[in-house]
């Protein structure tokens, strides 16, 4: 059933709104997905706090050009899916490679990060860097490491003593 103009123009301003939004963007060629395989990538890209949604070239041409960049629908000539994220500039990229793996579907376009077009090479590239959390987790450990150290070398001070102690009230009894 064709949407009508008013169903479209929301559909343009979701898409205009979810770019605004987003820190990456990703565009992929569905075509050969099957629904349930669609499903299980939603699903894991939404696990973080992102999107997936199936937008029509035209439409999507539009709310790209109001946002500052173009989408070129007339090179894409594939139906087209895109990933919006929100949370994390690595992590939709990472769900993204990750299920390309696992089922060789869906086929990466490109993208936008910070305003600048990037390749498929870069997406996968993108993929590849430690996420937020990953290096968050790295830097506590990192400060923490030389921290447990200290502990560890004035408790061994204080075992000494304790040992010696215990020698001396030995060698009294």
């Amino acid at each position: 059933m064709a949407k009508t103009k008013d169903q479209k123009v929301k559909i343009i301003k979701n898409a205009e709104k979810a770019i605004s939004d987003s820190k990456i963007v990703i565009f992929t060629d569905y075509s050969k997905m099957t629904v349930s395989e669609m499903r299980e990538l939603r699903d894991k890209v939404e696990q973080e706090k992102n999107e997936y949604k199936v937008i029509k070239n035209a439409l999507l041409d539009l709310a790209a050009k109001s946002q500052g960049f173009e989408f070129k629908t007339k090179e894409t000539k594939k139906p087209v899916a895109v990933i919006f994220g929100y949370s994390d500039e690595v992590m939709p990229a990472k769900a993204l490679v990750e299920f390309i793996k696992e089922t060789e579907k869906p086929e990466i376009i490109g993208g936008y990060y910070q305003g600048e077009y990037i390749t498929k090479e870069q997406v996968e590239a993108l993929s590849k860097i430690p996420s937020r959390n990953e290096l968050e987790a790295k830097l506590v450990g990192t400060i923490a490491g030389p921290v447990s150290g200290m502990v560890n070398v004035l408790s061994a001070n204080l075992r000494g003593l304790v040992s010696v102690l215990n020698q001396y009230q030995g060698k009294k009894s």
